[in-house]
């Protein structure tokens, strides 16, 4: 296989997956584009492979940032980047002796 088919691949089944999770099912003309895409962009690598895996890098790029329905990967992975979370409650070793936990408060496993 050459380098090429391997990146234009993973970015398609990253968008696959991404409008998969999304809700919207399997979209199997994203894999069929996909696999023409890396068939043509294969033959590009044969004739000169800096130019195929150049072209791969592009469409990886592209499929990442472009949403094709809902949001891009891209776009899904700043989301949970940035939802919101609860920080850590803080206890101190007095507080958890307090309930039992520690040296001093006798529960040893």
């Amino acid at each position: 296989m050459a380098k090429s088919t391997g990146i234009v691949l993973t970015g398609v089944a990253i968008g696959m997956g991404n409008e998969f999770m999304q809700g919207y099912g399997i979209n199997f003309r994203m894999g069929i584009a996909g696999l023409g895409a890396a068939l043509f962009i294969t033959g590009i690598e044969r004739v000169n492979e800096t130019a195929g895996v150049g072209i791969a890098t592009i469409v990886f790029i592209t499929i990442m940032l472009t949403p094709f329905k809902g949001k891009s990967p891209a776009q899904e992975v700043e989301a949970l980047i940035a939802a919101p979370h609860q920080a850590p409650a803080k206890t101190t070793a007095a507080a958890q002796r307090a309930q039992g936990f520690g040296p001093q408060g006798g529960q040893i496993l």
